[in-house]
């Protein structure tokens, strides 16, 4: 189902994974992402949902670190709710899978109920919002990935899969 449509990001409903979809289009900056961001939480809050998947494999540029300003902003919308699930679909690209790992590792150490997952695809769909009784940390390195379809938490995952 679709929420919003522009030419820079499609923002969409995912039923089967009931999550919100982010999918960029072209590249960006932080005032699209915020925008966005603020597009698909709107949906979330709406309808009580807490799993968002933000898709990067179809832009060239990866995205700027995060500033101060969009951390703040969106972990006081994240911290709303009792569990926040988050996928970054982030390809095969060194730099977009950096870009991905290093969010991941910003998010979880300062939010403290938020489960990142970085997948290069979006095959195992199945296992992105699995419940698990314990952490899973993958200690391959991130480029080593880029030939399999594994789905990994950052290494400084600390956060339960419950």
């Amino acid at each position: 189902m679709t929420i919003f449509k522009s030419s820079k990001a499609h923002i969409l409903y995912n039923l089967q994974l009931k999550a919100v979809e982010l999918i960029w289009l072209n590249n960006f900056n932080e005032k699209d992402y915020i925008e966005m961001i603020r597009k698909g939480y709107d949906f979330m809050e709406k309808h009580n949902l807490s799993r968002w998947i933000t898709d990067f494999t179809q832009i060239d540029q990866a995205p700027q670190p995060y500033s101060n300003h969009l951390f703040i902003y969106q972990k006081s919308i994240i911290e709303k709710y009792e569990k926040f699930e988050l996928v970054f679909i982030t390809g095969y690209k060194p730099q977009f899978q950096t870009f991905g790992e290093n969010t991941a590792n910003m998010l979880e150490s300062k939010i403290r109920n938020i489960d990142v997952t970085i997948a290069v695809n979006r095959k195992n769909t199945d296992q992105w919002f699995r419940k698990r009784g314990r952490n899973y940390i993958f200690t391959k390195k991130i480029t080593d990935l880029a030939s399999t379809s594994l789905i990994f938490l950052s290494p400084n995952h600390t956060g339960s899969r419950e």
